[in-house]
């Protein structure tokens, strides 16, 4: 056989269509792989954000009944949320688990130094209202009004990487 002016035996036509045959398979292949991890990844961040809206559902993502103590409220919640959110950080490449678990870390401790990195405080979830001298200047300081927002915009930190391809 003479195809663009090349002749072409019988085991040449069957070297090339074994050839094809093995490219279409990969590309299948490739392609079953992907929405395989697709769908795993998928599910994960279902479990995620369903985990965050129950443990959470009375602070976020509307503030319907804010407990009278939000620290104990958090710190109970904690390791559900802590090992919902390690599940998830597993399909993730490395770039977004650092982020993630940088907006973690936002979430349950309101000083945001390295070495507080093993300690829960949810201060800045607390209405305060006061006056610090920093540098011999007095600095007045106000939260009143955006601790309930600075719980739903740490929330929504976490919960931005979960979003389903």
């Amino acid at each position: 056989m003479v195809i663009f002016g090349i002749t072409l035996s019988a085991s040449d036509l069957w070297l090339l269509g074994c050839c094809g045959a093995l490219i279409v398979l990969f590309f299948t292949l490739r392609f079953t792989v992907d929405l395989r991890k697709r769908d795993i990844f998928n599910s994960a961040a279902k479990e995620l954000v369903e985990t965050f809206h129950r443990e959470l559902k009375k602070v976020y993502p509307i503030p319907a009944n804010w407990p009278d103590n939000i620290d104990h409220y958090l710190r109970a919640r904690f390791d559900t949320l802590s090992e919902s959110l390690g599940k998830f950080k597993r399909h993730l490449p490395k770039k977004k688990q650092r982020a993630i678990s940088e907006a973690w870390f936002r979430f349950y401790c309101c000083t945001g130094r390295e070495v507080d990195k093993n300690c829960q405080c949810y201060h800045h979830y607390m209405p305060f209202s006061g006056t610090d001298v920093i540098n011999g200047k007095e600095v007045h300081h106000d939260n009143s009004k955006t601790y309930k927002e600075n719980l739903k915009r740490n929330v929504d930190a976490i919960l931005r990487y979960a979003k389903q391809k």
